[in-house]
């Protein structure tokens, strides 16, 4: 159903500065991988056949070569026999030959709607998944594979939601819902960063960078008014419900950990490697003695 994928990444990336002038967001590590190698995994678990990119001068270079295989490293990597460093790498070069990417240079930000408008032609009528690398989740089943058994009934979009606490709802895109089923919801109206209107709730449903479109999402973010010369795809979805087209949320299955700021990366990764990474065991260990030593 679902065999094209949007990934928008030609962002300035500015909340991480300075180390985005050596790197942006998308190639940050998440223990031993990058944010963006996580993805692709994603992308394959799920099926999508055709990933396109868009990204700017700053990250082009940067794809090529995450997409080419390093010969002389591999040749380097057997003549040390240093077998477990090159199984991981051979581990990795496997995701990578299977993803079918294409690469479109954006020389202009212009937002998360800008970015999914700017590949229309390439698109056309197709139904498209969209996804952001700094949104990253842990899966028992992918995301995209949750949320296209909404889709195959409904064929209308799909966003992928998590609940977080109602006072950190200023953070977020949050969505007003009616529930349909178990983890299914009508969508009633989107609010961008909300400054007030929470304070009763407990928790509220929140965007989280997965989406499911139909090709008459064009038509909105062309009609959504910019800001500051953005396009955003909230706006578009906002307007849509608006208009009285049927836009439905996924509660996602899975652990959601946010990389889109310098803090939200720092503790995902301490839950990553706690969690998650091979060496969580000894990392908990250090942070056990750390404790011990600052007397708590």
């Amino acid at each position: 159903m679902i065999n094209k994928i949007v990934v928008p990444v030609a962002g300035s990336g500015t909340r991480f500065l300075p180390l985005s002038k050596a790197v942006t967001k998308e190639f940050l590590p998440l223990g031993e991988e990058s944010l963006i190698s996580l993805l692709f995994k994603e992308i394959l678990d799920s099926g999508i056949q055709e990933t396109f990119v868009v990204g700017s001068s700053r990250n082009k270079d940067l794809f090529k070569k995450l997409m080419s295989e390093d010969t002389q490293l591999k040749s380097k990597l057997e003549k040390e026999s240093k077998k477990d460093v090159l199984d991981k790498l051979n581990k990795f070069n496997n995701v990578i030959e299977k993803i079918s990417l294409k690469f479109f240079l954006q020389r202009r930000q212009t937002g998360d709607g800008g970015a999914v408008l700017f590949l229309q032609k390439y698109l056309k009528d197709n139904n498209f998944a969209v996804a952001f690398p700094d949104d990253v989740i842990i899966y028992q089943e992918p995301p995209f594979v949750q949320m296209m058994k909404v889709f195959k009934n409904m064929q209308r979009p799909v966003i992928g939601v998590f609940k977080v606490p109602a006072e950190k709802s200023s953070n977020y895109g949050v969505v007003k819902v009616e529930k349909i089923a178990n983890r299914f919801y009508k969508i009633l109206d989107i609010e961008e960063k909300p400054k007030e209107g929470y304070e009763k709730e407990k928790e509220v449903f929140v965007i989280v960078g997965r989406y499911i479109f139909t090709s008459d999402i064009f038509e909105y973010i062309k009609s959504s008014k910019a800001k500051h010369g953005e396009l955003k795809l909230a706006f578009a979805l906002k307007n849509m419900i608006k208009n009285g087209k049927m836009v439905y949320g996924y509660e996602i299955k899975g652990d959601w950990l946010e990389c889109g700021s310098k803090e939200e990366y720092i503790r995902s990764f301490v839950r990553y490697a706690l969690k998650y990474y091979e060496f969580k065991d000894s990392i908990l260990k250090m942070i056990k003695n750390l404790n011990v030593k600052n007397g708590n």
